[in-house]
């Protein structure tokens, strides 16, 4: 094997080399689950890494090969993913939301030979084992102490002192595969995304600092979604800058606001759901106040709801931003006490750093300001392919742009806000209405929890704007929400119904699944 370069070479493992030299006692990660918690200083964390990365070798798995892993939140899962990035293998998560069938098919699309499975998701596993047509060798990720099935590797004791933690002699350059990632599949079979050690370098440096998340190196990171999804791209980024990455679950709200009390943390995110609440909780402003920055998403936030986290925490910096798998990052900005309030809760703020934007038609002609079209950029952090899928790459590479199917538009004050998913604009007797527009004006009405606004088919209209909402409010009809939404929207954007719903179908990082809802109110006009 030739010398690997080390001196000049600078991929995301190697950051995480260097911090452990440089941080080397300093906490990288503390992991809390059911009342009690485990840290990893920065030294363990690199060695462990280190040490995992090289027992995969040892059981045939090397640069190049993928590797896939379906577990929540969990140290080992933390370990892994680093140690997939010092292997030069490629990473696929799977989401633990994923019935059998979903499963079998990222794991075959994806080509793993390796898979890792949390013992709580076994049975998903077993019931689709003789479906996984490349997979060599399966492993157990023990979380309670489970007998490990015959066969089986334990996740745990391949980062052991059994192994080396030297670093692994893996020539890994920057336009390696580090991850295949996969959409939500809001549509159909999601597409596998294919995002390079180069992407996901650029997209750990994005968290840093006043020009980005404002992550920095005292910062204390609360993690409380899943890192399946693009948690693990902020844990490189929490890492790479040599900060404090805290991980919890949001399943029990009261246990996330004591974490964050008690570790001090100072970032975090959430749903935009979340915030609803804590505006709402008593405990939150206390629970909250080392609070500096905290980044949302899954949706616009109600300017009420926005203005009252301000005033209910001074100190706190918000952070709304666009992204997507296939794009890191796109735009943000920065909002606090000492900003204006933006002109609506949808707002995704400026093209980041080396990001060009446009706002395109249909025809990609760039659109005036104020006009809706589709956001289209060139951005380091743009994906290198969608995996076996040569013609949906094309189709969004077109024209020297990545086509990202997300509509927007530009204010006059200089800020972009996002309209909705190009697929779910609403087509109603000839003009299009933004389904995210509407759920602005049903999420203020006193008493409406949630909305979710949807087209299905009208014989009269093509398509109908329909509106699922939940209420507690138990005087509030539909007559009223159509009169409310009537003085707010032109006549063609008000829903022709208001369902009463108790709950919205929504994907596991929070966006609304408006092909779940169109499918069971398909025939309400029919």
């Amino acid at each position: 094997m030739e010398q690997i370069d080390l001196i000049r070479r600078n991929t995301i493992g190697d950051i995480l080399r260097k911090n452990a030299r440089r941080y080397a006692d300093k906490t990288a990660v503390t992991y809390y689950l059911d009342g009690g918690k485990k840290s990893l200083t920065y030294k363990e964390l690199n060695d462990a890494a280190n040490r995992f990365a090289n027992s995969l070798a040892e059981f045939g798995i090397n640069k190049g090969d993928v590797a896939a892993l379906m577990s929540h939140n969990c140290m080992q899962f933390i370990v892994a993913a680093w140690g997939f990035i010092k292997a030069g293998v490629t990473a696929t998560y799977i989401n633990v939301n994923f019935v059998p069938h979903e499963v079998a098919y990222q794991i075959n699309h994806s080509d793993a030979k390796i898979l890792f499975t949390e013992d709580s998701l076994l049975d998903i596993v077993l019931k689709v084992k003789n479906e996984l047509k490349g997979i060599e060798r399966f492993g157990y990720i023990n979380i309670k102490n489970e007998p490990v099935p015959d066969g089986w590797l334990n996740l745990e004791e391949l980062y052991s002192d059994k192994y080396s933690s030297e670093e692994p002699k893996v020539d890994i350059a920057n336009d390696d595969i580090a991850l295949r990632m996969y959409t939500s599949g809001t549509t159909a079979f999601p597409k596998g995304i294919d995002l390079t050690y180069s992407n996901v370098e650029y997209k750990a440096h994005c968290v840093a600092g006043s020009t980005g998340n404002g992550m920095e190196v005292d910062s204390v990171v609360g993690f409380f979604i899943p890192l399946y999804h693009g948690g693990l791209l902020m844990m490189y980024g929490c890492h790479a800058i040599g900060a404090h990455f805290v991980v919890g679950t949001l399943s029990n709200l009261p246990n996330t606001l004591n974490i964050i009390e008690k570790e001090k943390v100072s970032w975090t995110l959430f749903p935009v759901t979340i915030f609803n609440r804590l505006v709402n909780s008593p405990d939150a402003k206390d629970k909250l106040s080392s609070l500096k920055e905290a980044e949302w998403f899954g949706g616009a936030m109600p300017l009420d709801v926005l203005q009252k986290v301000l005033e209910m925490l001074p100190n706190l910096t918000l952070i709304p931003q666009w992204s997507q798998t296939e794009c890191l990052i796109g735009t943000l900005t920065r909002l606090n006490k000492n900003t204006p309030l933006p002109k609506a809760g949808n707002i995704i703020g400026k093209p980041y750093l080396d990001t060009e934007i446009k706002i395109v038609d249909e025809d990609d002609n760039e659109v005036p300001d104020g006009e809706f079209g589709e956001i289209v950029l060139r951005s380091p952090v743009v994906m290198k392919r969608y995996y076996k899928n040569e013609e949906a790459t094309k189709n969004a590479f077109r024209n020297g742009w990545h086509h990202t199917g997300d509509m927007a538009y530009k204010g006059d004050d200089g800020f972009y806000y996002f309209v909705d998913r190009v697929k779910d604009m609403i087509k109603t007797g000839g003009v299009n209405v933004s389904a995210v527009e509407v759920e602005q004006v049903l999420n203020n009405i006193d008493g409406i929890e949630m909305s979710a606004v949807f087209g299905v088919y009208h014989p009269d209209w093509a398509e109908a704007v329909v509106a699922a909402v939940v209420s507690k409010n138990e005087n509030l009809t539909e007559k009223n929400v159509i009169s409310i939404c009537k003085n707010q929207l032109a006549n063609f954007k008000v829903p022709k119904r208001v369902i009463f719903v108790n709950s919205i179908p929504l994907s596991h990082v929070g966006k609304i699944l408006r092909k779940n809802l169109r499918e069971t109110y398909k025939d309400l006009f029919e």
